[in-house]
Order: structure tokens, then C-alpha cells, then sequence
């Protein structure tokens, strides 16, 4: 991920208290997972963070992974990671890699990239996706969850004062609350839910979807 808001150490407690639904989104991408992909999960992680979704997939012993591929963009989260997973007994392959430098040509059934896209321009956006569509065998599946941009204006303000007062109920001080809700559109850029499912079509995904839905967050899934 790039500009990240957190350093690995805390990104774990203070991702909770900033993005609303944090759990319950994984919840949603590990069950699609396991639902799409009977067979052993060949599976690519773009911006893996610390490893929380991995941890959500391995924890309850049900999901067979031949291969694992997790990346990110820094050491910290890659260590966290690997600490993680060490610790459930499993040993993944973590790379130091943007979504922008992939190179894969096939190879996996599985893609997930969660919180990454936000922060590109619309070309880079364009080049992640085709990045990770390459990287699926025929019939893979790609998940995607992202912050998203409301449709008006008007209702970007109420939804951002909504996120506002979430992060107040968990905890945070009104300055550190405003600090978040400031790099909307300045350090990272969402766009709306329709233009996430165009980017979709464009590169060339079929059965494009969305699979889950907040008001300032949603998941989509994408077959190559």
C-alpha cells in the first residue's frame, strides 16, 4: 500500500477504529473465497497489510492453500505478516512488490486487493487491474474492496461527517478524527462504486459484481 495512514506496529488497532465494517469486510472475502474455490486456493494478496485477511482465512483450519503470494509495498507490514502467519504454522511467500510491478502471467486462482487502488491515478488504476487480471488463470476470480466516492456531493459530506463520528465512538480525539477524514481527496483519491465496476469491464473481467456495500466502502469481484 502507499501512504499508508499507520505504521505496521499500530495498524492493527487503529485500522479498527478508522474503517468501519474493517471485520466484517474480511468476513465477506474470505467467504467468497472459500465459496468460489472448491479446490485448493492458488491465491494472490495485493497490499497484504499485517496479514489480518490471511489470518481471517487460515484461523478456522477449513481452507486449503497450495500457494500463498503476499505482497506489499512495505518491509514493516511484510514482517508483521510473516510473524503472523509463522504463528498459525503456515509459511507464505511475501514479496516486496506495488500492484504497479506485478508480473505474473497466470498461475493463480485467486487475486484479492484490499485498500490499494485508492491511491493511484486513473492510468495506474487501469495498469494495477490488467496487472492482476494477468496473474489468474482462465475462470479465477479477482476481489476487489475499496473506500468509494458517493455519487453527489452532497451526500459525499454527510457520509464523510458519518465517518467522522464513527472514529469519535471508537475512540479517537476530534483532531485525529479530522486529520482522516482530511486526506479524502488529497492523499488518497476514491472514485464511485459505477466507475469501480467500468474499471472493471474495461479490463476485460467478466461477471462483474458488487458483493458487499457500505456508504463510504464496497467490494466487488471480477472472473478473468
Amino acid at each position: 500500500m502507499s501512504s499508508n495512514a499507520f505504521s505496521p506496529c499500530e495498524y492493527d488497532l487503529k485500522i479498527r477504529r478508522t474503517v468501519p465494517y474493517y471485520d466484517e469486510m474480511l468476513s465477506q472475502i474470505t467467504a467468497l473465497l472459500k465459496a468460489f474455490n472448491k479446490d485448493a486456493l492458488r491465491w494472490l494478496d495485493i497490499g497484504c497489510g499485517t496479514g489480518t485477511l490471511e489470518e481471517a482465512m487460515l484461523s478456522d483450519g477449513t481452507a486449503e492453500i497450495e500457494r500463498l503470494v503476499m505482497c506489499d509495498i512495505s518491509d514493516g507490514m511484510l514482517e508483521v505478516s510473516r510473524n503472523r502467519l509463522s504463528a498459525l504454522g503456515y509459511n507464505a511467500e511475501l514479496i516486496k512488490r506495488s500492484a504497479l510491478e506485478l508480473d505474473y502471467s497466470g498461475g493463480f486462482n485467486a487475486v484479492t486487493s484490499v485498500m490499494v487502488n485508492h491511491y493511484f491515478s486513473r492510468d495506474e488504476r487501469m495498469s494495477a487491474l490488467k496487472r492482476c487480471r494477468n496473474a489468474l488463470d482462465e475462470n479465477g476470480v479477482f476481489i476487489l474492496f475499496e473506500n468509494i466516492r458517493p455519487r453527489t456531493f452532497a451526500n459525499e459530506r454527510l457520509f464523510l461527517d458519518m465517518w467522522r463520528d464513527f472514529q469519535l465512538k471508537k475512540g479517537k480525539s476530534p483532531g485525529e478524527a479530522d486529520k482522516h477524514i482530511e486526506r479524502f481527496s488529497t492523499e488518497y483519491f476514491p472514485v464511485t462504486a459505477a466507475e469501480h465496476i467500468a474499471l472493471l469491464d474495461n479490463c476485460g473481467f467478466r461477471k462483474v459484481e458488487t458483493v458487499w456495500t457500505s456508504y463510504m466502502q464496497a467490494g466487488f469481484m471480477g472472473i478473468k
